[in-house]
Order: C-alpha cells, then sequence, then structure tokens
C-alpha cells in the first residue's frame, strides 16, 4: 500500500492511514481483504515507513472512500522499529 505524499508526514508520525491518501494519484492499493497485515509506503520513496492492518478490503475503500482503512501498528522509529536485541 502506498500513500500521497501528502500522507507520508501523517503516518510516519503514527496516524492511522485514511482512505484518500490511498485513492489520489500518488496512492496505491494492492488487492487485499480486511484484517490483513499490509507494509506501508510512501510516494515517492523506497522503503517501508510503517506496518499496518487493513480495516475494509480494497474493494470496500474504493466503495467508501472516506475514512480511516489501515490501522497503523508500526511506524518509522518507533520503538519496535528501532529495537534492538540484547547480547
Amino acid at each position: 500500500m502506498q500513500v500521497d505524499k501528502g500522507g507520508i508526514k501523517f503516518v510516519v508520525g503514527g496516524a492511522n492511514v485514511m482512505a484518500p491518501g490511498l485513492l489520489t494519484a500518488g496512492g496505491y492499493m494492492d488487492d487485499v481483504e480486511a484484517d490483513k497485515v499490509v507494509i506501508i509506503t510512501g510516494e515517492g520513496k523506497e522503503t517501508a515507513m510503517a506496518v499496518g492492518v487493513t480495516k475494509l478490503s480494497t474493494a470496500e475503500i474504493r466503495e467508501q472512500k472516506t475514512g480511516i482503512v489501515i490501522d497503523n501498528l508500526h511506524y518509522l522509529n518507533d520503538g519496535f522499529w528501532n529495537f534492538k536485541s540484547p547480547k
């Protein structure tokens, strides 16, 4: 899943993904069902910036066109993203 440029700063700040960020020209969605773990990237970026769980299927997101559609579980530089195993 890819959010448009306008959604990047919110997602890396821990915000959930909103439908418009996926549905605009800079957004992209893989075909997935609801309740699936997905990697979230940003328009123009090469690496993942978050991991989330879809609240709706891709088809439902296209129909609904609004609201929170992916719950953000972990995002770039949060405590889990930077976790290092003790030696």
